[in-house]
């Protein structure tokens, strides 16, 4: 068992350190909002450069971005955060911490050198499992019950640095990516906070990773989101859960002998009785008009779907315009 480091750090700072805020997407605002609600002293915020969303041509701020600035907060949006122009700006500020949530980029050890503490990273799971870029969905599709936040002081590897704290929540049987996304987002400003007081008081500790049981969480693909139904439900069901909102689910089928189209699974449910329904993939519809697919053992119900071209309908609306017996599913991604 790993022993506590214990770094002493003057005992009259208080919360007023200075903080410089490394983030990016709607999680790390959600953070951000609240370390500002409870007045910690962020006095500038690094986020990824403005890029073009789906649909648009024009590139737009990251939610970070957008909350820094209606706080009059200054904004840095570096190419590359080892740019010799970029360390430079960030000594200007004198920072005492550097806190990073989802920044979307490896920090170089020339960074994470430049604040008189230190960099905090906020990890969205319970590390030394699921370190990288998707620890959220990937403990939802390995069927795990508790997840949570880590707070790592950096070093250069990817999420290895030392426990500074850890809190836990419950996955919940029918949580998706999403949901637990959210539940972190609002709980990691608290742990944050607890960080820094201790940084301030001169109580923060260390303990360091436990390799041994350290796994990987590469972030996904959007082929990682296509449903193979060969396997029992509750475990298509939990990587319907975990690639939900995003990559999202998807399957192939085909009507009438027509070509085949993409349906993106938006919403689906675990059928309670275990047995099996039929060949992997068969289509059945139940009593109350819902569209269940056999898998090896038990079956996934899908709630909402959007089929190629269409907008999100129940199940029973897209049975309304398509015989159950002239429906199929793939088991063949297309390129």
């Amino acid at each position: 068992m790993h022993s506590k480091k214990r770094v002493w750090i003057r005992r009259e700072l208080s919360l007023s350190l200075k903080v410089i805020y490394f983030g990016t997407p709607q999680f790390a605002a959600t953070v951000l909002a609240d370390l500002l609600h409870h007045d910690v002293n962020v006095i500038g915020v690094v986020t990824r450069v403005d890029k073009p969303q789906k649909r648009s041509s024009q590139p737009i701020p990251s939610p970070v971005k957008t909350l820094a600035l209606s706080k009059n907060l200054p904004v840095l949006q570096p190419e590359k955060a080892s740019d010799p122009q970029f360390i430079e700006q960030l000594r200007a500020f004198e920072a005492d911490v550097f806190v990073v949530v989802a920044y979307g980029a490896i920090l170089r050890q020339v960074v994470l050198d430049v604040p008189k503490y230190g960099c905090y990273n906020l990890h969205a799971g319970l590390l030394p499992a699921y370190r990288g870029a998707a620890p959220i969905q990937r403990c939802i599709m390995d069927g795990v019950t508790q997840s949570g936040n880590t707070v790592i002081r950096m070093d250069a590897g990817m999420d290895t640095g030392d426990i500074a704290g850890v809190s836990y929540v419950p996955v919940g049987p029918d949580m998706t990516a999403g949901e637990l996304a959210e539940v972190l987002a609002n709980q990691g400003g608290e742990i944050l906070i607890k960080t820094l007081q201790q940084i301030s008081n001169g109580t923060i500790s260390h303990t360091p990773q436990d390799s041994s049981k350290a796994s990987i969480a590469p972030k996904l693909s959007k082929e990682e989101g296509f449903v193979l139904w060969d396997r029992p439900a509750d475990k298509v069901y939990a990587q319907i859960r975990g690639v939900t909102p995003a990559p999202g689910a998807w399957a192939l089928y085909s009507y009438q002998d027509k070509p085949e189209k993409r349906l993106v699974i938006r919403k689906a449910s675990l059928v309670a009785d275990k047995r099996v329904y039929g060949n992997p993939g068969d289509i059945i519809v139940s009593g109350q008009q819902e569209l269940l697919i056999a898998c090896s053992e038990g079956a996934v119900c899908l709630k909402e779907i959007q089929p190629e071209g269409k907008g999100v309908m129940d199940s029973k609306t897209f049975l309304n315009g398509h015989s159950q017996h002239k429906l199929k599913l793939s088991f063949t991604k297309r390129d």
